[in-house]
């Protein structure tokens, strides 16, 4: 951001926020957030691989030998976990299930797409019906959960589940 900033000439004592300086320059997804999804991505499809995989054990750190002298360098593994918040061996026990894993990603990367312009205003709705589809409404409520799946374009949210379901008795009738 300080980079952009400069380009544009705008001082620090100029109260802009990052969403201005995005759209002024016509950037609609950060570097950051983009590497953040796809480091999420490759590694679930490398921990999805079977167990002799000469890639799976490298990204996991099981090779054998002794490491080198100072300050370990920061690993995949270390990024990971900080980004899903979860110990890698859990990490790797989530891959296995393709959609869930898919659905973590979007979860883990929240905190970075809140500063895309293209995403800022959707991706918080977004995020939140992948939980309430997952957990909420399949359980409380199974006529909105079909619902849901029949109609995505009507929002369905925790505070707002009888709601759309009323709607929906609506557009039935």
């Amino acid at each position: 951001m300080w980079c952009w900033r400069r380009m544009l000439r705008v001082s620090w004592t100029e109260f802009r926020t990052n969403a201005s300086i995005l759209q002024e320059l016509g950037i609609k997804q950060r570097l950051s957030t983009l590497v953040q999804s796809r480091i999420l991505k490759l590694f679930g499809h490398i921990s999805r691989r079977d167990n002799d995989s000469l890639d799976r054990l490298v990204v996991q750190g099981k090779v054998e030998g002794s490491r080198p002298r100072g300050r370990s360098p920061m690993r995949w593994t270390f990024q990971v976990k900080a980004m899903v918040g979860n110990p890698v061996h859990e990490c790797t026990r989530l891959t296995t299930n393709r959609e869930r894993w898919r659905d973590i990603e979007i979860l883990s990367c929240r905190s970075a797409f809140r500063h895309d312009i293209e995403t800022s205003s959707s991706i918080t709705e977004f995020a939140d019906l992948l939980i309430i589809k997952n957990h909420f409404i399949s359980s409380s409520f199974p006529e909105v959960y079909t619902a849901f799946l029949l109609f995505p374009s009507i929002p369905v949210t925790s505070a707002s589940a009888e709601r759309s379901f009323s709607k929906l008795k609506l557009i039935k009738t």
